[in-house]
């Protein structure tokens, strides 16, 4: 079975030329793409530029695998404000549908952070859970899920309860082997194995969040690769990684990260 590699497409910007980075990927053996493209903007995707982006996949012959959600303050599902939190679920719908139309199958989102009350956190989940209940029906409709991510400073039993109150084919895991290290929390993968939907691997030193490529930092390697099999995870193995470095010649860091990619994900799949 031919291997299947997924990169992030903001790797060295957010919103900047898309083609140049796909050519980069297809012509480096990227099979597949992890949508990360706007993530921190509010607007909405249209189906002209849906279309757009399906054309542009299929001239360098890559396939795309997941998305990442698109949040602002005055657009989140877990805002405790009913405007933004409404907003916030519009912006998530439109993400579902258009990783649907693109041949995806998760949308990756964040969930609260810890806010500077403990009565204002409790509010974020409850708002982040209402919405969840109000997209299960579109996530069954376009056979899209949810993958929500860990983050620092780490998976709370907030965590653990809202991925209980939904069936795994709405709400699924999202793995970020960066955030578990920045956390200290190396078992989530295996915690969370039956609801792997996505993949975020990029090292780092276990104190701020690096994105660097596999074997660069102090995450745990050999164990995460020994989860994903457990998992029976099938999808792209998707790396999250950023050319930090701004003199460095792009090529030259998509075909390291090919390279050192591929060798991980060989002892995961």
């Amino acid at each position: 079975m031919a291997l299947k590699l997924s990169i992030t497409t903001d790797f060295r910007d957010d919103g900047g030329p898309l083609e140049p980075k796909l050519a980069l990927f297809a012509e480096n053996g990227f099979t597949h793409v992890h949508w990360c493209e706007h993530w921190s903007r509010d607007f909405l995707y249209e189906d002209f530029y849906t279309d757009g982006v399906a054309r542009l996949l299929k001239k360098h012959g890559l396939k795309f695998s997941d998305t990442h959600n698109a949040e602002t303050s005055g657009a989140s599902c877990s805002s405790d404000d009913e405007a933004a939190r409404k907003r916030g679920v519009r912006l998530l719908e439109n993400r579902i549908r258009f990783t649907a139309l693109l041949g995806g199958d998760c949308v990756v989102v964040h969930p609260p952070g810890k806010a500077e009350t403990e009565e204002l956190t409790r509010a974020r989940w409850a708002a982040i859970e209402r919405s969840f209940n109000e997209i299960a029906k579109t996530c069954e409709q376009y056979k899209v899920r949810i993958g929500l991510e860990n983050l620092p400073p780490g998976v709370t039993e907030e965590f653990h309860k809202l991925l209980a109150k939904f069936p795994p084919h709405v709400l699924g895991f999202c793995y970020d082997s960066g955030h578990a290290n920045i956390s200290k929390q190396p078992e989530l993968l295996e915690t969370f194995g039956a609801r792997l939907a996505a993949l975020h691997l990029h090292d780092n030193h276990g104190e701020k969040d690096e994105h660097a490529l596999p074997g660069y930092g102090t995450v745990q390697w050999p164990r995460i690769a020994k989860a994903i099999k457990a998992a029976g995870y099938a999808k792209p193995v998707n790396f999250e990684l950023t050319l930090r470095d701004a003199q460095r010649d792009p090529a030259d860091f998509v075909r390291e990260a090919y390279a050192k990619c591929t060798a991980f994900a060989h002892q995961a799949v």
